[in-house]
């Protein structure tokens, strides 16, 4: 019976070990784009001054904004990253509130997940979690933090190993509960820019599979 030996050697060799690849990388991404404030501030948000006194401003909103900011993710596939996030949104109030500039800072941490792996353009989900920071100096001075979440999606394309063109669209969403006995209001900031992830770090190991 020649066909025992033939499967004695196929066996054989797929118990091979077989090497594999464990992949980590961190990328930091500078971010550039536009942030659109949707909606009014609640007539409930309230501003804390430097002195603990408190404010509460109706009829007022921010005005549309220059983001700039950053990404930093940590891949633990080729296919998903933790990543936190930082933006910085320059605006000004408008409304009943005099000549107020008001710097919003949001910082998120979550993460992001890439379709079409190995392909020159790849489509993504992005999802985070954290706080939203407003300081207001003008007219009306303090500060107020928030809740905030986001959630959007994207397209990364690679120009080379370690760099990736990146553009996005998120929904950055603010609670606000109210001060006054108002029902509690949901915020939305639209928030589209672009980018350049940048490798700064990598490991590729091989490992053996059985």
């Amino acid at each position: 019976m020649r066909t025992l030996p033939v499967t004695a050697l196929a066996i054989a060799l797929a118990t091979q070990a077989v090497p594999a690849q464990s992949f980590r990388r961190i990328d930091a991404a500078p971010v550039i784009g536009g942030a659109l404030f949707v909606r009014q501030l609640p007539d409930s948000f309230q501003v804390t001054s430097a002195n603990n006194q408190t404010k509460i401003l109706r009829g007022v909103g921010l005005n549309d904004a220059l983001v700039i900011g950053g990404h930093l993710n940590l891949w633990l596939s080729p296919a998903l990253s933790v990543e936190a996030s930082g933006l910085f949104m320059p605006s000004q109030l408008h409304g009943d509130a005099g000549t107020t500039s008001v710097d919003v800072s949001a910082f998120t941490l979550g993460g992001r997940f890439v379709t079409a792996e190995g392909r020159r353009v790849r489509p993504y989900l992005a999802i985070g979690a954290g706080a939203k920071r407003y300081d207001f100096s003008g007219d009306v001075t303090g500060y107020a933090t928030h809740f905030a979440f986001s959630g959007g999606a994207g397209v990364m394309s690679v120009l080379a190993e370690e760099i990736h063109l990146r553009a996005d669209l998120r929904d950055c969403v603010s609670v606000f509960t109210s001060e006054t006995g108002a029902a509690s209001r949901i915020q939305h900031d639209l928030i589209l820019s672009v980018g350049i992830d940048l490798a700064v770090w990598r490991r590729r190991t091989n490992t053996s599979l059985r």
